[in-house]
């Protein structure tokens, strides 16, 4: 990363705290198996994208007395939703093989399935120092992709770098406005 977008600073990550609805928290779709709560899942997919684009000099997880500066955050919103079209359900059921030729380029064109993801995270970016409080900012992304494949996935992983992308070009700007840093 070009030192114009760094942070020379030590920092240390916390678990985010899960602030969805109840509602969002209990209708996971049954073919997602978690064998993490999503906060920690969540927490490490930012710890990972921090420290793959070194914004910052180090990262910790979990935050330790020594760091300069501590984040905190909330999961406000993460909802995902797959569904196979009926297209889809046409071909899984009986093969584009067994069809006439005039059936292929719209089995090989047509979407089969769409897959809807909304993610909303907070963050409070503070001196440890200090105890003041830098910056708090918020970063949402909802992303509807359809497919042609029966791959899940895609959506969210588009909703998350958005996500992260927002999060780290706030916190460069708010942080460095702080420290003073050039």
């Amino acid at each position: 990363m070009p030192s114009e977008k760094r942070i020379n600073k030590i920092v240390g990550l916390n678990s985010l705290t899960d602030n969805r609805p109840l509602k969002e928290r209990d209708n996971l779709p049954p073919y997602s198996k978690l064998e993490q709560p999503v906060s920690d899942i969540v927490t490490s997919i930012l710890l990972k994208d921090f420290k793959k684009s070194q914004l910052f000099k180090e990262i910790h997880y979990p935050a330790q007395p020594t760091d300069d500066i501590i984040i905190n955050g909330s999961i406000n919103r993460l909802f995902g939703d797959y569904k196979v079209t009926s297209w889809g359900k046409f071909r899984q059921d009986f093969g584009i093989v067994t069809l006439f030729p005039v059936f292929w380029l719209p089995a090989i064109c047509v979407p089969i399935s769409q897959e809807y993801t909304a993610i909303d995270i907070s963050l409070e970016v503070k001196d440890s120092k200090t105890g003041v409080i830098i910056a708090s900012f918020n970063a949402s992304s909802k992303e509807d992709v359809e497919s042609r494949g029966m791959r899940r996935g895609k959506s969210a992983a588009i909703a998350f770098r958005n996500v992260t992308n927002k999060l780290k070009e706030d916190m460069i700007e708010k942080v460095k406005h702080y420290y003073n840093i050039n």
